[in-house]
Order: structure tokens, then sequence, then C-alpha cells
């Protein structure tokens, strides 16, 4: 289940989970008409009035390879950038640094803005690296925003409500885009280990190079490592010859 009720304490399942269990106490403090208002402005697919929701049985598969190779081998990850902006959502801002950075292990990402620090759409106050001091950054994610003023040169820039559809969540558009950048397998690998009903996705990105190099670099490791023992044994032999 995604939420669990215990008495005075509840809960959830994983990270996605945690919005079907906050929803569930709106509807209980609030009322199911301003929970489900709500769940309709953030567009979260896996919320229903009354008991949670069950959820599928995810198990360990080959798609899930990629995944796990960029998990334990976070080498070659370009950084990304979280365009940070007065006013911006809250969840929009989770979100984007959550999947590109910890769900995917697609990129290392940071926060930047103009200033040092942002107040966001409820008050927050987030800290950010300034664009002037940023370090060398591959692309520009700019979340909850349909249009930006923020730039960095040599930068592309991405902003992920432009693409998001009505009916969607602000998951689903940074969903669709690293399908199309590591693969729909990496997407959907994703989406079930922070337990993100994700439903549909289309990709044809090829089979990504970082993940290539890494499988490559995999591959010289394990035979490296496999043929220790025989070059050991023979330089042993091979000196033994030499007295």
């Amino acid at each position: 289940m995604r939420w669990v009720e215990d008495g005075n304490v509840i809960t959830t399942a994983g990270v996605s989970s945690g919005i079907a269990g906050s929803l569930h106490l709106v509807e209980q403090y609030a009322g199911v008409k301003a929970a489900t208002s709500i769940a309709a402005t953030v567009g979260y697919p896996a919320w229903r009035p009354g008991p949670p929701e069950q959820m599928p049985v995810n198990e360990i598969s080959p798609a899930d390879y990629p995944y796990a190779l960029a998990a334990t081998l976070p080498g070659f990850q370009p950084t990304y950038a979280i365009g940070l902006t007065p006013g911006v959502d809250e969840i929009a801002v989770a979100v984007s640094a959550e999947l590109y950075g910890g769900a995917s292990f697609l990129a290392h990402t940071i926060p930047v803005a103009q200033d040092d620090t942002i107040s966001t759409k409820y008050g927050f106050v987030l800290v950010a690296t300034t664009i002037a001091r940023a370090p060398h950054i591959d692309r520009l994610i700019v979340p909850g925003a349909t249009h930006t003023s923020l730039h960095i040169d040599g930068a592309p820039t991405f902003l992920p409500q432009a693409k998001q559809q009505d009916g969607q969540s602000a998951f689903d558009p940074i969903f669709q885009d690293i399908a199309q950048l590591a693969g729909a397998d990496v997407a959907f690998t994703a989406a079930k280990y922070i337990e993100y009903p994700l439903s549909d996705i289309h990709s044809d990105a090829p089979f990504p190079p970082r993940i290539s190099i890494l499988i490559a670099a995999t591959l010289i490791a394990a035979v490296t490592v496999a043929s220790l023992p025989f070059v050991v044994a023979k330089t042993r032999k091979r000196i033994k010859g030499t007295r």
C-alpha cells in the first residue's frame, strides 16, 4: 500500500507515495473536496479518496541493468543546473533535483539562481549558487516555468513545465526527458524505485554513450580481475626460471 495509518502515525511507502499520504491527511482534516482539488492541481495520478491504493510488486529485471550500472558507477556524469526563480513551485524543484540526480543517476545537479537565495511559491528560502559563480554546466533545467530569463553560456535550457500536458504531474515531462536522453528502460526503472505510477512513455533515444562506456569499463575490469591469477602464476614461474 502507498500509505499506512496506525493511530496518529501515517507512514508512506516511498518518495512519490509521500504525496498520496499527504493528500490523505488533507482529506482527513479539510475534506474530500479540498484533497481532490489539490490532487488535481499537483496532477499526481496515484491518489483516490478513501483507503490507500495497492501498489504493484516491483521486481528486478534485465531492463534495470543500465540503471544499476549508472548507480554503482556514477562516473562520466554531466552537470545539470537546476535553475531557481522567485516564486517557483516547491514540488517542481524537488522533482527536478530528485529525478535527474538521485532517482535516475543521469547527472550531477546543483541549484543555481541569479542571487544567493530565492523565495519559493509558499515562502521557503532556497540557497543557490549564483550563475556567475557556477562551475561548468552541461544543461540548465528550469522547473516550474514556461519561459525564463535564466541563461548559461554553452548550456541548453530545458523547461519541464512547458512540456507538461493537462492532467500530468511535474514528474511526467522529466521522465519523458530522461527517456529521450538515456532510454525508456532507465526512465521506467527510476520510476519503479521511487514508486511513481509511470504508465506510458516514448523514446527513440539510442543506447546512451555514458552507459556504453561504463559497460566497456566494467567488462575490461572483469577481464583484468579474472586474468590476474594466471598472470601472477606465469610471472612467478618466469622468476623461478631465471634464478
